[in-house]
């Protein structure tokens, strides 16, 4: 069990480290998200600190919707 453990914190820190390398790219490519950085850095920063750290959950959450919906079909 330990070892389930430390492979799935290593996942989500490597997951850490990718959004927060693509954060930047992110703000060049879309105007929207670099106008809420210019607008509001604050409410931007604390918004993408979520994301950044409860992006585990986003994905189980859009597998099971997915999953759901393949088996309504």
């Amino acid at each position: 069990m330990t070892v389930l453990a430390v492979i799935a914190l290593a996942i989500w820190m490597a997951g850490i480290a990718i959004i927060a390398v693509l954060l930047p790219r992110l703000r060049q490519e879309n105007a929207e998200f670099d106008a809420a950085f210019v607008v509001d850095p604050v409410r931007a920063c604390l918004a993408s600190a979520v994301v950044i750290v409860a992006w585990p959950g986003a994905l189980l959450v859009v597998g099971i919707s997915r999953l759901v919906e393949r088996r309504n079909r």
